[in-house]
């Protein structure tokens, strides 16, 4: 049987007489045999400001075969879960950006891939076309 994590929320406060509280628990099962890589899109330059919406595709290396694709959350977030140990490629694009690629990316059993640091995605001049970005990137493999 897997792992069980709890979630223990913050409990508000409505007086000042001290007060035994109990904390809200959620129970969810997670699978840590589950691999998953996770990143995040930022713009560039500029603060690092996040960007929602990226269109995100992780495909086989070797064979270019689409393993699975998802859109940055309004965090600039994304993540793939259960994903086959192996060696992949990931693509970021979106209208008005150049396409980010990172390759080379190690997926281990039972871990999480983090790809560090964040995805920098260059605004195109506005009617031009922008040339795919190739960043080095160093995947952290996170227990």
């Amino acid at each position: 049987m897997p792992p069980v994590t709890l979630d223990i929320a913050q409990i508000p406060t409505c007086t000042d007489e001290p007060t035994l509280g109990l904390p809200s628990v959620n129970f969810e099962r997670r699978n840590y045999d589950e691999p998953t890589v996770t990143g995040s899109v930022v713009r560039s330059p500029g603060p690092l400001p996040t960007v929602p919406g990226v269109k995100v595709v992780l495909a086989d290396r070797d064979h270019h075969t689409v393993m699975g694709q998802t859109r940055t959350d309004r965090n600039g977030y994304f993540e793939f879960r259960d994903v086959s140990p192996g060696w992949y490629k990931l693509t970021a694009s979106l209208t008005g950006y150049a396409d980010f690629v990172v390759n080379n990316i190690e997926v281990r059993a039972g871990k999480t891939t983090k790809i560090v640091p964040p995805l920098e995605m260059e605004q195109c001049p506005i009617g031009l076309h922008c040339t795919p970005s190739d960043k080095v990137h160093v995947p952290v493999i996170c227990l």
